[in-house]
């Protein structure tokens, strides 16, 4: 699962936290389907960064 998440935000695992975040929202605004992104995307992209963002061995990695 470690590694689907990384792949899915499209960062690598030497990313720091502070840029993963920042990413996520970036690639928030872009995904999301009121901009016309796709909703299956969108809703796997936001349960991939809750799982890293949840999971402290993830975040200290």
């Amino acid at each position: 699962m470690k590694n689907n998440i990384y792949k899915i935000l499209g960062i690598s695992k030497d990313t720091p936290p502070e840029e993963i975040s920042k990413q996520y929202k970036k690639q928030l605004l872009f995904m999301h389907p009121d901009k016309g992104g796709d909703l299956e995307k969108f809703k796997e992209f936001q349960r991939a960064y809750e799982d890293w963002k949840f999971s402290p061995e993830l975040v200290q990695e």
